[in-house]
């Protein structure tokens, strides 16, 4: 199983794309990763694209491509399963390329949870652990984009790919004769369903720490803030905390600035930038506020002290189901989740509810039980 790799093959033009991904449309399964530059840029710039069957590996030019449709068809083809590994930023990036999700998608990091090996376990040490073998990681940090790539940076590439196909057959024969493997590939649907939704800028203001805190009107302000900053940041390319950061909008909606002295004035508010866009910002923030049919509603409270035996017992049966299960309880249920479930119970004569996102396997698996418990254990 873990024979030498050998020599990977490099594709730097569209026809030789083409051909290759013929090729991987006649596998039950290809793995595939991506190698990115993204440090003082919004957008992560592509360096690299792997992929392998398991015998032979590809190195995928993306900076000398220009048709991706290929791996628009092998990512759409269902006969063929995708196999990445901890892949959301894969999946921003290769969106960008290619406009559709790898569909169906394996995750082995979700994989090694659902067979109780650990949460969010790294590509090195899941090969340790279930091939033995010890990756160098001293590529991790290569400029990506700088052409020529060394012979180091080409075989650490390749070695990402490669024995994740191995590490894939490993946690299939694991995982096949329960239900277990259906989960996995439904947790990579919701991963590519979520890659592939439209950003709905406006709504970033929610992000925003503490944003609860804020009145309507306040929340009108930075929602109005963030977009602007959300269209600038995506502009010039930027990170957002490079244009203006999230704690900077925050204070401006709370203070309401009227004037250019007053912005001036806001916390570690950039002095060029009063310069700049001072006017357009005031502008903004008038807008906000004259439009009062458009403010948002105030956002949800953090959960209340009272609510912290509800916490505790939600935890208590995640874990012994996850015990049950034998996989890892973070799969069970996260702290949104739980949020979620306890906003829509906060009042004595509302009964808990199953969220959206606790549906799915989670409803087979345990939660629409959980919440039978919860409403027979305290709403009662």
């Amino acid at each position: 199983m873990t024979a030498t790799m050998p020599d990977p093959m490099w594709i730097n033009t569209d026809l030789h794309l083409a051909e290759a991904a013929e090729g991987w449309m006649r596998s039950d399964a290809i793995a595939v990763d991506t190698e990115f530059v993204r440090t003082q840029t919004f957008y992560a710039d592509p360096g690299l694209i792997q992929v392998s069957d398991g015998e032979q590996v590809w190195l995928v030019d993306p900076i000398a491509i220009a048709d991706f449709a290929p791996l628009a068809r092998l990512f759409t083809d269902r006969s063929v399963v995708k196999v990445f590994h901890s892949c959301s930023e894969d999946l921003e990036l290769l969106m960008r390329l290619v406009g559709v999700a790898p569909r169906p998608l394996f995750d082995s990091q979700l994989g090694a949870a659902f067979v109780g090996l650990g949460f969010s376990m790294g590509y090195q040490r899941l090969v340790a652990e279930l091939l033995g073998l010890d990756l160098p990681k001293d590529e991790t940090r290569s400029n990506w984009c700088h052409r020529p790539l060394t012979p180091s940076q080409l075989h650490y590439a390749a070695l990402d790919v490669y024995y994740l196909m191995q590490v894939y057959r490993v946690l299939v024969d694991r995982l096949e004769g329960s239900a277990k493997l259906d989960w996995v590939l439904e947790e990579g649907d919701s991963l590519a369903s979520g890659a592939e939704k439209p950003v709905v800028i406006e709504e970033y203001f929610r992000q925003v720490k503490v944003a609860w805190k804020l009145f309507p009107d306040q929340l009108a302000v930075l929602r109005s803030l963030c977009t602007w900053r959300e269209g600038r940041a995506r502009e010039r390319n930027l990170p957002r905390g490079r244009v203006v950061r999230d704690s900077v909008l925050w204070d401006i909606a709370k203070y309401l600035p009227t004037t250019i002295s007053q912005l001036k004035r806001i916390p570690e508010f950039p002095p060029s930038l009063a310069q700049r866009e001072g006017e357009f910002l005031l502008g903004l923030i008038k807008g906000a506020l004259d439009d009062k049919e458009a403010f948002p509603a105030r956002l949800p409270f953090p959960l209340p002290p009272a609510s912290k035996p509800v916490v505790k017992r939600i935890r208590e049966i995640a874990q012994q189901e996850a015990r049950n299960l034998s996989i890892e309880p973070e799969l069970l249920i996260k702290k949104k989740q739980i949020d979620a479930l306890l906003q829509g119970a906060l009042k004595p004569e509302q009964k808990f509810e199953l969220p959206p996102s606790l549906e799915g396997w989670r409803a087979e698996a345990y939660a629409s039980a959980m919440v039978d418990t919860l409403n027979k254990e305290f709403k009662s």
